[in-house]
């Protein structure tokens, strides 16, 4: 389970639900010590893209070692592993070079690794079926809006997929018995992608505010990303745009949560929501 920089840093449910979840639901998940940052791929990428393979690999690398593939909670870190994954499987002599910085620490990469986003993972190798076998405490009548993420979107053009991952979102949702709720700006990015939320702040917020609103006409009862890092833009961005005299009071959930609250009657504690700006208590109410 690769867990990236958010998660662990300001939002520790995802990573409680994701170990609960995959336990229920017989998929053995390990820890590797060690772990950096993915990296970023909208910062580091554009800045320097040997920094990013060297980096990216020296996490791969790590995997490797050990004969596992890796587990993603986020778009943008499954986009630069799966990205450096296939980059240094196609070109051995790039490869070679991205290893001779490795080796300054020690490190090479030499057997290519798989990588999976979770949400992948529970569609493909576990099964909806499955799932809703499994659901203890069945979320019908709460109303979800789905926020699938850029990256992931990209990643799924990139591997011939196309659009049709946004099934794999939508039915992993209705297997909690949740609803999706379509909204006009389901398409839409979060904002904070591509080093917008650093840079541009302003322009992030914008975007946010924009999704926000469509998803609050749309009279949702929550959020539901894949991705840590939009999960903190849309979380916290609520926050911001209260400053400027708008309201919005949406809980942001992790699918990996939502999906744990419908395998077990679970104290909101454990599923870290008191790191979350904006209380789950619409959600809580309803399971």
């Amino acid at each position: 389970m690769f867990l990236g920089c958010i998660a662990p840093l300001r939002y520790p449910g995802i990573e409680r639900s994701a170990w609960a979840v995959m336990r229920r639901l017989g998929v053995k998940i390990h820890q590797i010590e060690g772990f950096s940052c993915c990296p970023a791929p909208g910062l580091f990428k554009p800045l320097n893209e040997k920094t990013w393979l060297v980096l990216g690999a020296r996490n791969l690398s790590l995997a490797s070692e050990r004969g596992y593939g890796i587990m993603t909670v986020c778009n943008g870190c499954q986009t630069t592993l799966s990205e450096v994954s296939r980059i240094l499987k196609a070109d051995r002599e790039l490869k070679e070079e991205i290893n001779e910085f490795l080796s300054s620490i020690g490190r090479r990469y030499d057997k290519d690794v798989t990588v999976r986003h979770c949400i992948d993972l529970l569609y493909d190798d576990v099964g909806v079926a499955r799932i809703k076998k499994t659901v203890k405490n069945s979320l019908t009548g709460l109303r979800v809006a789905i926020h699938y993420g850029c990256h992931y979107l990209l990643e799924a053009k990139e591997t011939g997929k196309n659009f049709k991952k946004l099934e794999v979102a939508e039915r992993l949702v209705e297997a909690t018995g949740a609803d999706v709720i379509e909204y006009t700006e389901n398409m839409t990015c979060c904002g904070a992608g591509e080093g917008i939320k650093s840079g541009a702040p302003g322009v992030a917020l914008n975007v946010a505010s924009q999704k926000i609103k469509s998803i609050a006409q749309a009279r949702v009862d929550c959020i539901v990303v894949i991705c840590s890092f939009c999960l903190l833009q849309l979380d916290r961005s609520q926050v911001q745009i209260e400053n400027f005299s708008r309201k919005f009071q949406i809980p942001v959930l992790h699918y990996l949560q939502l999906l744990h609250l419908a395998l077990d009657s679970v104290p909101a504690a454990m599923l870290g929501f008191k790191s979350h700006s904006i209380p789950p208590e619409k959600i809580l109410s309803r399971t």
